[in-house]
């Protein structure tokens, strides 16, 4: 389960804003970007398989 899990975090650190020091002082920033680079890292991996690809394409034309 460790694996799986280092693997995640690695996909989602692709992302330069998430491997370096954040320098930012607004409050729960460093939050925010994380769900952003795990998102941007779940959208890659679902545009990586042709049938979800062609789900989410299917949902988008005929909804």
């Amino acid at each position: 389960m460790r694996v799986v899990i280092e693997h995640l975090i690695s996909g989602a650190k692709r992302l330069r804003i998430v491997k370096e020091e954040m320098r930012l002082k607004v409050e729960n920033i460093s939050d925010d970007v994380m769900e952003i680079a795990c998102g941007t890292h779940n959208f890659r991996n679902l545009m990586r398989k042709p049938f979800f690809k062609e789900l989410l394409l299917q949902q988008i034309y005929y909804a």
